[in-house]
């Protein structure tokens, strides 16, 4: 029935393709560099097995048959030189972005070739926004319905939403947007219909004019990995502390209001908190908050592996998220998951409901925020009750079962069977 093309590891689109050959219903899977057979015997004969790149690499392995596989290496290689070009000169935005592009486009070209390849009728094209390119074409001219997976707020509203600390701007009005998302946003007009993965990102397509019935929601849920990797239960506390643990997980940057966060919590003096800080640190931020930072309540663990990251979920009482922009952040389902209450806002395209799930505050309200955070911490027991009904929801409704049932559902949907 259908043909998923993931772009370069995007997780949950190989999550769609394990669910739809589970259904029996994937007639091919296109993505980037892939760990194939003749992949890990050229990287182990090289030694290469041990090197942090290369154990990402081998992490995309999946549960679908590589007979149903094409890899395209050269596109993603392309795109990982820009990146180490932007790591190292930060005024190369416009040259990386060109070669980002380039590399966009190559893929598309190279999944084009795919499709032109392919043998019998699938009815579905299911393609990662940016990566379609010419083989959106290619699967029209095949007779095939096209449907583009966006995992974030419209592009023309990121950048508005980071200058303005979330807030709406009029109906139809947005920010500038660069090369790279100009690419985006002309790869998702040619999708026949839009995957989104929050309700969130659903309005800031509404807020441009898009015909709703090419808008479709489905929110993505936890992974069969991160599930397994859960310890059943927290850690012992190092230093025998007793303060309650708040836990942020992503990149510590204004985005995902990382002033916010830090101007909320320095004022609680008189409760006692702990606070970790998982993911990088943008420099500006670091630059910004170096006194909060260095508070011996904060531990900054940096990026650390998945499994790391559920034991300081399941350790935490609190997942505090102040994000102005998002799709739906993964992370919020994982701490759901885990058994945090969460304090977040509706810009982060985050399932939980305010009082219900734990603290919904307006993007950018750090009086707010602090008072939301102080509520909990004077509150551990309803915190620790809404905490466990959290975690019983997602086991519940939100597993990559869950989203494996929904979009088989839309592609029988869209296919019309």
């Amino acid at each position: 029935m259908v043909v998923i093309s993931n772009g370069f590891g995007r997780f949950h689109m190989s999550w769609a393709a394990e669910e739809a050959h589970r259904r029996g219903i994937l007639d091919a899977y296109i993505t980037g560099a892939y760990p194939t057979s003749a992949a890990k015997r050229l990287l182990t004969a090289a030694g290469l097995s041990g090197n942090r790149r290369v154990a990402r690499l081998l992490a995309r392995q999946g549960t679908y048959p590589e007979g149903l596989i094409s890899a395209s290496f050269l596109p993603e290689a392309l795109m990982q030189v820009a990146v180490a070009l932007r790591q190292k000169h930060k005024a190369f935005k416009t040259p990386t972005d060109l070669i980002n592009r380039a590399a966009l486009r190559g893929y598309g070209a190279s999944a084009a070739r795919v499709l032109g390849g392919l043998k019998g009728t699938p009815r579905l094209y299911h393609y990662r926004a940016g990566f379609g390119g010419a083989s959106v074409a290619r699967a029209k001219e095949k007779g095939m319905i096209a449907l583009c997976d966006h995992s974030i707020a419209h592009p023309a509203l990121l950048d508005h939403f980071v200058g303005h600390q979330g807030a709406w701007p009029e109906k139809g009005e947005g920010g500038r947007i660069d090369l790279l998302w100009a690419h985006i946003l002309e790869d998702i007009g040619r999708g026949d219909h839009v995957l989104v993965n929050s309700d969130f990102v659903k309005e800031t397509f509404l807020h441009f004019g898009w015909d709703e019935t090419r808008l479709h929601v489905i929110y993505l849920g936890v992974d069969n990995d991160f599930v397994a990797g859960m310890p059943k239960s927290p850690a012992t506390t190092e230093g025998g502390s007793d303060a309650p643990l708040l836990v942020f997980a992503g990149n510590f940057g204004t985005r995902k209001g990382a002033d916010i966060l830090a101007r909320a919590l320095q004022p609680i003096t008189d409760l006692p908190w702990r606070l970790e800080l998982i993911g990088p640190i943008e420099s500006a931020t670091r630059r910004r908050h170096r006194t909060f930072l260095e508070d011996a309540r904060v531990g900054a663990l940096g990026v650390v592996a998945r499994e790391r990251l559920a034991a300081s979920l399941v350790a935490a009482d609190i997942f505090v998220f102040p994000s102005f922009a998002e799709g739906s952040a993964r992370v919020l389902f994982e701490a759901m998951a885990a058994g945090c209450y969460i304090i977040t806002t509706n810009n982060s395209g985050c399932i939980a409901e305010d009082g219900v799930h734990g603290a919904i505050v307006p993007p950018g309200a750090r009086r707010q925020s602090g008072a939301a955070i102080r509520a909990a911490l004077q509150n551990p027991q309803k915190t620790s009750e809404i905490g466990a009904k959290n975690a019983e929801l997602v086991a519940n409704q939100y597993t990559q079962a869950d989203y494996g049932d929904k979009l088989a559902d839309l592609y029988r949907r869209l296919a019309g069977s």
